[in-house]
């Protein structure tokens, strides 16, 4: 790979090596080996080989940025952990049950990790850019679950019976949250063929989190839900005074 050297001195060299800014010994000769000693974020190093220079703080756009991502890359568990007990919090008292918030939060976990992995094997770091594309597909996470596990236990007041109410749910709010999630992700799967690398590999990384949480949301939670028989849906449906789906409603 190229390598544009920043400054030059017996001890480390400051170069530019596969777009990061490194600490490194490089031998200038062809595919000599190359071993970085450190990849530095928001410093601007004086370009002249003098071992004793300060590094001096970067300005500009390209500081902030760099001020921004060293900035998550330290608070991104932090947030992460916030943002899932929010979650938590919220729909455990929707639902009245610590269960409730429990199973919404382990479904994200799974539908996130999937796409931690895919940028993990596409080396797409999580910075500024990226970020908000990721907290996406919390909110997508959510709205899912929420419309189906609503469903079935409005179902449920109907049916009393907990595998016709999830299988209606599926076939009625599941149907929705499926055709929802396949025109968003194909309004933007076609960003794969942009010709700026970041807007093709968001495209694709959008899809993904769209269809990943399409499918925790229409088939893993209904079938924890249908194996686990979490009494806030069968108790949440025994009140018979509330809506009442009218007869005939939901498909045989």
């Amino acid at each position: 790979d190229a390598v544009t050297f920043l400054a030059r001195n017996p001890s480390w060299d400051i170069a530019v090596l596969q777009g990061a800014t490194v600490a490194a010994h490089i031998d200038p000769s062809p595919g000599g080996p190359v071993v970085v000693l450190e990849t530095l974020h928001g410093i601007v190093w004086p370009l002249q080989a003098d071992p004793d220079a300060i590094p001096k703080p970067a300005g500009g756009l390209g500081g902030i940025l760099a001020a921004a991502n060293e900035v998550i890359q330290v608070k991104n568990d932090q947030i992460l952990f916030i943002v899932l007990g929010i979650i938590f919090i919220l729909c455990a008292v929707t639902y009245r049950s610590i269960l409730a918030g429990v199973i919404f939060v382990m479904s994200l976990i799974l539908a996130n990790f999937l796409a931690f992995t895919y940028m993990v094997f596409k080396n797409i770091g999580l910075n500024i850019n990226t970020f908000p594309v990721v907290s996406l597909g919390i909110g997508l996470g959510v709205d899912y679950g929420l419309y189906i596990v609503s469903r079935i236990i409005e179902v449920y007041k109907e049916e009393q019976d907990l595998a016709k109410a999830v299988r209606g749910g599926i076939i009625t709010s599941g149907r929705a949250v499926f055709f929802t999630a396949t025109m968003m992700t194909a309004g933007v799967i076609f960003w794969y063929f942009s010709p700026l690398r970041f807007q093709a590999e968001m495209g694709i990384l959008l899809g993904i989190l769209m269809m990943v949480n399409m499918v925790v949301g229409v088939l893993v939670l209904p079938a924890v839900i249908n194996i686990i028989k979490p009494k806030f849906i069968t108790k949440g449906g025994e009140n018979n005074g509330g809506y009442r789906i009218p007869p005939g409603t939901l498909p045989k």
